[in-house]
């Protein structure tokens, strides 16, 4: 099967996903022998550090339906442009992320003025790409970039 043919339904190739990505993993990857306990240690972490980033609190709505919340990039993170990438720098955590060219658009947009739905509105029509393929891959990363303190939803 050609790329083209499957990826066709997709507004990002796999391999191109919108994604904010460390320069250093912090956890190791999971083995694919680990036990059932290890699995499990391993989830309740995932999820402790997700509850820490306010993803899991009741009312949040950060990753239940985001299209009406204005989110705003962390002071904490400072960031430089390069061609069509971003790379971040997040002062706090002391991490670094390279941002492809879809992930980078969205990262600029975050601008603190603009209503999720807004930005994603202008994502769509600067990769002339259909709304609901769009959508689901700007909900997880935005939900990346809100697990990693990258981006604040903005509450005034």
């Amino acid at each position: 099967m050609s790329r083209d043919t499957a990826n066709k339904e997709l507004f990002i190739p796999a391999d191109l996903r919108p994604e904010a990505r460390p320069f250093l993993q912090t956890s190791a990857p999971l083995d694919p022998d680990a036990s059932h306990a290890e699995i499990e240690r391993q989830a309740r972490q995932v999820l402790a550090e997700w509850k820490r980033a306010g993803l899991l609190e009741a009312g949040s709505r950060s990753l239940t339906n985001p299209w009406p919340c204005i989110f705003e990039r962390s002071s904490d993170v400072v960031w430089t442009a390069f061609e069509d990438e971003c790379v971040l720098l997040h002062l706090g955590a002391t991490a670094c992320y390279s941002l492809n060219s879809a992930a980078a658009e969205f990262w600029k947009l975050c601008d603190g003025h603009k209503r999720a739905e807004q930005v994603l509105a202008e994502v769509c029509n600067v990769f002339d790409a259909p709304e609901g393929v769009v959508r689901e891959d700007l909900r997880a990363l935005l939900a990346q970039f809100l697990q990693e303190g990258l981006v604040v939803e903005r509450t005034n």
